[in-house]
């Protein structure tokens, strides 16, 4: 002990200096301007560690965690530990944060919160695991929309999919479905709970996530109803009284090894590699062997500090006092210590078996039969509590000495080396250069706020001319006829080419069907990327001509000299610290996959689908809702559309001119079909009227899940409130029961999104009918006021169809390539009145660069690792800005032996070292 104590102190004393080093490193270079990067990451990770190790040394404190698997009896013992009811106990999982005890002066409860911030790293880097390509943001991320990603995974990427699921995902799943409880709690203060209040639920449901329960007539719990709470939760600690001479031991309850959550698998690793000690809680009447999960982590990991975890592990092998008699109970120990020896996890010597129930009975906090105790003292087998606490005494009293000495030489032997390479690194002659051009670094970050200004209104001038002077719309139109040519402005040597790999003969009747479908094969092909190109063409240029504009005046704001020899390296770097800038919510204007959204479907019924034939009527019928969202656009009389004023129609009839340009090739009689009469008003109906948006808002949280279409949900709202139905009560019961015989009668594919619509579509016009027809007045003998949408717009699109077939023909070449181009040109005519307002390229441009210019300007001036950016491109580069007057400071400094304060001290610490 005595060596001990003089060793103490001279780590004590080394250790202290060498974190006056680090504060006065941070201190002097607050900036990072000198040292940064990795370097001062790895810098900032030492400190941290020599601080931790410091901390334990001068207070004595002694860390132990309390692991096992769910439902061990970990709480159990914890409470047996300090004596008191503080941790929740219960027959299911109900550890599912950490939760720390120590000493206090009084008995309360701190229970802390992750900030908004804290909550949206964790958030994103489960979503980096399960590799989703977009932005991630607990603020915007929905349900739906991490459902829809998880079945495409299930789908395309199993290996994936069985790595994370009912893991990550599991934990993805219960975040989003429990949002809004974790929404208002992120950034919350502490909440403090006395003593009297840690047994109700309002406190341990932070711990637990326990909510409520279900119980049966006989009161026996049958259902336990969860929440989210405890993944808000940073921390939990409570201060007891109660630890009397265990004032220097603080206890930290973990979850389990085989919790399904990887948060809570990951803090129990942390906590095992931070601690001074853990108890390995096991349940040894149940197994006494020990299983994989804990094997996996126990064998597996090292602390921080290099140690191996069996150095200080201790294994309580509880709830003995369940096995049937004491002969067993003795074997079932055996089995433990064997195990625990012969896997390596702990000796012999600290392996104990008891029953922390049992110690908590004879200490009088269990009211009504006193079991576990009675069954101990009868076979005269200890409660192995005061055993442990014993062993744990011991250990803190002698042994953990040796694994702090390691940890302390460790982690000064890592200061030592750190330290040398810093100097290696940076030479005073360096290091002094720098100092004395500090003025400049300082004068450049001051330069930024002209920077951000003006790249405001520069980009703000430059997306106003691309919306009024020159928009992409306006050339995709001017150059239609380029993008899409007819047949003998672009492809008569592709018909020359099918027809000789066909070997056609002169004399024999032209194969008209044969050249057309293989001709149309590939012209879809070519039409797609034209059409993507020409965008990217339009875009991308525009996008790299604002991108250059902002780097130009953020190099003028820094000050770059006119005819800067560094011009072209300076230009290449500002890209490089605006690409990184970006990575995290940034985009490039890459629209292939929107214009694509709005183009295939049309292509393939079009130009894929031959004139007149049932595969263009079945493209059409099948995607229906997508045409009409098209004739929508096509019929808008305005070229600046207010899409949320454009709903979707009931029928074809009001798009009949739209359906026959696809169908007959506009070969329509002057007589166009009318549209179905309005349902006639039931005079006899007294029901008070139904709000629309009341309608709308029930139906938006209703469908929050199922990734519906708004337009859908705006056209059932209308629906609803014209029949007089509110969409709440029974309805929405009437409505399930539906889907479930619909999904399962009409052989419905729950996965496809058009399918699952229109099954709801159909679903919601029969509860209209039939709903109308029960409350109404109406005589029953009274003709149904309702026809189906969906049978009138089949029928008359069956109709165009039966038209278009009398009016093909296809006798010979000419007319093949005659109809194919009456095609092509309705393809134009499509994609200029309405293909082209859909897409928005304008918006969608404006958009994109509108918030990578806003992610550039925040970076740079509010976030923490913008800014640490910026001060490394100033350091690499401020020499190249200031060319002259790093010249006269190299030429004062040429014979110097100035050393910077931070090398001085740098050395001297090493000595001391």
């Amino acid at each position: 002990m005595n060596d001990w104590d003089e060793h103490q102190r001279q780590f004590i004393g080394k250790l202290d200096d060498a974190d006056k080093l680090f504060d006065e490193i941070f201190k002097k270079d607050a900036s990072g301007l000198i040292i940064n990067g990795e370097d001062r990451q790895a810098l900032s990770e030492l400190r941290q560690r020599n601080s931790a190790i410091l901390n334990k040394l001068k207070s004595k404190e002694f860390t132990v965690a309390l692991v096992g698997l769910e439902n061990s009896g970990k709480s159990t013992l914890g409470n047996a530990l300090i004596k008191a009811i503080v941790l929740p106990e219960y027959r299911e999982r109900c550890t599912y944060t950490t939760t720390e005890l120590r000493a206090g002066d009084s008995d309360i409860a701190v229970v802390s919160f992750y900030t908004q911030a804290e909550f949206n790293d964790r958030f994103k880097k489960m979503f980096e695991a399960i590799e989703y390509p977009g932005e991630v943001n607990f603020a915007t991320m929905t349900l739906g929309t991490f459902n829809n990603y998880w079945q495409k995974i299930a789908a395309t990427n199993q290996a994936l999919y069985n790595l994370h699921n009912g893991k990550i995902a599991a934990d993805i799943k219960e975040i989003l479905e429990g949002k809004q409880d974790v929404s208002a709690l992120l950034g919350q203060p502490d909440k403090t709970f006395t003593r009297d209040k840690w047994t109700d639920r309002a406190f341990s449901i932070f711990i637990t996530g326990i909510f409520d329960e279900i119980k049966n007539e006989k009161g026996e719990v049958t259902k336990v109803i969860r929440k989210s709470h405890p993944y808000a939760v940073k921390n939990v600690v409570i201060y007891s009284k109660q630890l009397g001479d265990m004032k220097n031991i603080v206890l930290y309850d973990v979850p389990g090894f085989d919790s399904p959550t990887k948060l809570h698998r990951e803090q129990t690793v942390e906590m095992l590699k931070k601690a001074d000690a853990f108890i390995l809680v096991t349940n040894v009447a149940s197994n006494p062997r020990l299983t994989g999960p804990q094997l996996d982590v126990l064998q597996s990991n090292a602390d921080d500090f290099g140690v191996n975890l069996n150095e200080k592990a201790f294994v309580f092998g509880t709830q003995l006092d369940r096995l049937g008699d004491p002969k067993t109970a003795v074997s079932n120990m055996n089995t433990l210590c064997n195990d625990a020896e012969g896997f390596g996890i702990a000796s012999e010597k600290n392996v104990i078996g008891g029953s922390a129930r049992a110690y908590l009975e004879a200490l009088g906090f269990y009211d009504g039969d006193l079991i576990a105790k009675q069954t101990c003292d009868d076979w005269k087998m200890p409660y192995g509590v005061d055993e442990l606490y014993t062993r744990m005494q011991n250990y803190y009293d002698h042994e953990r000495y040796a694994v702090l000495k390691r940890k302390a030489e460790g982690t000064l032997k890592d200061t030592r080396e750190f330290l040398k390479e810093l100097l290696a690194k940076y030479p005073p002659d360096m290091l002094m250069r720098l100092e004395n051009g500090g003025e400049y670094l300082l004068k450049l970050k001051d330069r930024l706020r002209l920077f951000i200004e003006q790249s405001n209104e520069l980009i703000k001038k430059r997306l106003q001319d691309i919306h009024d002077k020159e928009p992409f719309s306006v050339a995709l139109v001017d150059n239609i006829e380029k993008i899409y040519p007819l047949i003998e402005d672009a492809y008569e040597e592709l018909v020359k080419k099918i027809e000789n790999s066909l070997v056609i003969d002169p004399d024999d009747v032209y194969p008209t069907t044969t050249v057309n479908g293989i001709l149309r094969q590939r012209l879809q092909v070519e039409f797609i990327k034209n059409i993507v190109t020409e965008v990217a063409r339009l875009t991308e240029g525009r996008q790299a001509e604002i991108r250059a504009e902002l780097v130009e005046n953020f190099l003028l704001n820094m000050e770059m000299q006119p005819h800067s020899q560094y011009r072209a390296e300076l230009e290449q770097s500002v890209n490089k610290l605006f690409d990184e800038l970006m990575i995290d919510g940034g985009a490039q204007c890459y629209f292939n996959p929107l214009v694509e959204r709005f183009t295939t479907t049309l292509m393939e019924a079009l130009i894929l689908s031959p004139f007149a034939e049932e595969e263009r009527f079945k493209k059409i019928r099948i995607n229906l809702p997508e045409f009409i969202s098209l004739a929508v656009y096509y019929n808008a009389t305005s070229d600046k559309l207010d899409e949320s004023k454009l709903e979707i129609s009931d029928s074809t009839d009001e798009r009949i001119e739209f359906f026959a340009q696809l169908l007959t090739h506009g070969g329509v009689e002057e007589s166009e079909p009318q549209p179905s009469p309005a349902p006639p008003q039931n005079v006899f109906d007294d029901r008070p009227s139904v709000s629309l948006a009341e309608n709308l808002k029930l139906l938006k949280s209703f469908f929050a899940s199922t990734n519906v279409d708004e337009q859908y949900l705006k056209k059932w709202s209308k629906q609803l409130a014209d029949a007089k139905i509110k969409f709440e009560g029974n309805v929405p019961n009437r409505f399930q029961r539906k889907v479930t015989d619909g999904t399962r009668t009409q052989n419905v594919d729950w996965n496809n999104p058009a399918q699952r619509t229109r099954l709801f579509d159909d679903i919601i016009g029969e509860i209209c009918r039939e709903m109308a027809s029960t409350t109404s007045r109406r005589p029953p003998s009274d003709p149904p006021a309702y026809q189906s949408i969906d049978k009138g717009s089949s029928d008359q699109l069956k109709e165009l169809h039966e038209l278009g077939k009398k009016l093909k023909t296809m006798r010979s070449k000419e007319e093949m390539i005659a109809t194919l181009n009456a095609d092509i040109e309705i393809l134009r005519d499509i994609t200029v009145k309405a293909v082209i307002k859909a897409i928005g390229l304008e918006r969608a441009f404006i958009s994109v660069i509108s918030k990578n210019a806003n992610l550039i300007r925040t970076s740079l001036d509010e976030k923490p690792e913008g800014q640490e950016k910026l001060n490394l491109w100033i350091r690499n580069n401020v020499h190249k800005l200031k060319e002259a007057e790093f010249m006269e400071i190299d030429r004062k400094n040429e014979n110097s032996e100035t050393r910077r304060q931070i090398v001085k001290a740098v050395q001297e610490v090493l000595k001391k070292m």
